[in-house]
């Protein structure tokens, strides 16, 4: 993300390819795990994993290709997964968090 935003450098391209590929890795668990009738990555309740990755996702926006499927539209899973966590008792949303509506 800092490389996408401010070009500091680096192999963006590679990045992002990385980056899209774990966005894919995250989307199949998480839909996994809905048709398991679960709603956290791990448990029966949210956890740390929740809480680390909501930011990935949610920011991953600024850097993912819309024109080749990896934009958010293409993580169903994953966006019903972020409403559930911004429906959590006491979530503050940072600035640059989408609505998942």
């Amino acid at each position: 993300r800092r490389a996408a935003l401010f070009g500091d450098g680096g192999d963006v391209a590679g990045l992002c390819r990385a980056g899209v590929a774990a966005l894919r890795i995250m989307e199949d668990h998480m839909a996994r795990r809905r048709l398991d009738g679960a709603t956290w990555f791990v448990g029966d309740a949210p956890g740390i994993v929740d809480v680390m990755l909501f930011p990935s996702f949610a920011l991953s926006r600024d850097w993912v290709s819309h024109d080749r499927g990896a934009g958010h539209e293409f993580h169903p899973a994953l966006r019903r997964w972020a409403r559930a966590v911004r429906g959590l008792p006491g979530f503050v949303t940072m600035p640059g968090i989408p609505d998942y509506n």
